[in-house]
């Protein structure tokens, strides 16, 4: 069997079997187009469902999450038929290990998943420690701040998303992303009349560590802005 360009609504997909496929009779369609065999697509499938997602069953043990087939056809953007081909072609190689192993197959009819959590926690500490830092002792300008970041960001400017554009975005003299919000939570009407009368002085002040929030928050207080534009 084999899949077209045509037939895969993905562009990551699409564009790489236009490049790398080879002109055949697609079964779906019937047209003759770059195509990948099932077991070519079925394979890059496959790796990106066990890298992001995890199979799951309930407290019961019944299947739980999202049915495999309408993960693949989600994924890879093709209609149910192609997705239940795909799902089949990957549980030919799994099914039997699975049998042996005496659990389910992970690729099986009734298989669902959900989808992993990223792994954080070499970054957590770090993070906490910029975050207290930035917030509660040294607002602007903290060596040890500067540190944390680099241990958690530190080859970002190397990274790219497909087709190999940077996950920095400039942000230019005509960009609305140029502003930047500062604000500061008001517990009563008295905080609000004297934000406004002295806004510069309450605002520009490193804030008490009950007031260093995020902002916004959903606390339903009231909650003061200035709006400080990015030097470029």
């Amino acid at each position: 069997m084999n899949v077209c360009y045509k037939c895969v609504g993905d562009e990551y997909l699409q564009a790489e079997i236009r490049s790398e496929g080879k002109a055949l009779k697609c079964s779906f369609c019937e047209k003759r187009r770059k195509a990948f065999s099932i077991e070519e697509l079925a394979e890059r499938i496959q790796s990106v469902i066990e890298e992001n997602y995890r199979p799951h069953q309930d407290e019961y043990g019944a299947d739980s999450g999202e049915p495999v087939i309408h993960l693949i056809a989600n994924l890879a953007q093709v209609d149910e038929a192609i997705a239940a081909a795909l799902r089949a072609e990957i549980s030919s190689g799994t099914y039997y290990d699975a049998f042996e192993g005496g659990y389910s197959d992970p690729f099986g009819r009734e298989a669902c998943y959900v989808e992993r959590k990223s792994d954080t926690y070499d970054y957590q500490e770090s993070w906490l420690f910029f975050r207290n830092e930035i917030s509660q002792r040294s607002r602007y300008f903290s060596e040890h701040a500067r540190r944390s970041l680099l241990e958690i960001f530190g080859d970002i400017s190397s990274m790219r998303v497909w087709p190999n554009d940077p996950v920095i975005v400039k942000i230019g003299t005509g960009s609305e992303d140029r502003f930047l919000y500062r604000g500061r939570i008001a517990f009563s009407e008295s905080d609000i009349e004297l934000f406004l009368r002295t806004p510069v002085r309450e605002l520009d002040d490193d804030p008490q560590p009950r007031m260093a929030t995020a902002f916004p928050n959903n606390s339903g207080e009231d909650q003061s802005l200035r709006k400080m534009e990015v030097p470029t």
